[in-house]
């Protein structure tokens, strides 16, 4: 079945079939004609065949087209697959340095601690050797001092705390204390 549509200048069109006559209709305008004639315009007739013959002509834009997305499609996959390696590999890499760097730097660190400890420890010896010599006439008056009080006036003072008895004594009063208790 052919449709044939024909458009006219004053907007009125008419539907024929090869079976059928001609139905006319018209859209209202501001002036509209009171009477329409039917002829043969220069215009385009669209048609059902003309529809049909339109989809070779297209064909190969589309093909091309279709051709040119795949391309892309491919281009673009591999392209991203590629900056995903290359972002894994840069990812495993850097992971890697850093790992030695803070293996390298931490290892630097106990190093400079021990030294740091051990030169800490040879000042201390030097700074005791150096305070110990500083203070030796205040320890020989200190001894000194001592001996005076021990062998003068301050020798019954002495002796009761020295005494080796408070041993003897303690340990009885602590058991009396344990029995009594």
């Amino acid at each position: 079945m052919v449709l044939i549509i024909r458009i006219n200048r004053t907007l009125s069109f008419s539907i024929t079939s090869p079976s059928s006559t001609p139905k006319s209709h018209s859209f209202p305008t501001q002036n509209p004609p009171k009477m329409a004639v039917l002829k043969p315009t220069s215009q385009t007739l669209l048609t059902t065949s003309n529809q049909n013959n339109l989809l070779p002509l297209l064909a190969p834009t589309l093909s091309s087209s279709l051709y040119l997305l795949t391309h892309l499609h491919r281009l673009l996959h591999s392209t991203t697959i590629f900056l995903l390696l290359r972002t894994y590999v840069l990812t495993s890499l850097l992971l890697s340095q850093s790992l030695y760097a803070s293996q390298l730097l931490l290892i630097q660190t106990y190093y400079a601690s021990l030294l740091l400890s051990s030169q800490f420890f040879t000042f201390l010896l030097q700074l005791s050797k150096i305070s110990y010599r500083a203070t030796e006439g205040l320890r020989k008056k200190l001894w000194f001092e001592f001996m005076v009080f021990a062998l003068g006036g301050g020798n019954g003072l002495i002796l009761m705390l020295f005494w080796p008895g408070w041993i003897v004594l303690g340990g009885g009063i602590g058991a009396f204390r344990l029995i009594l208790g």
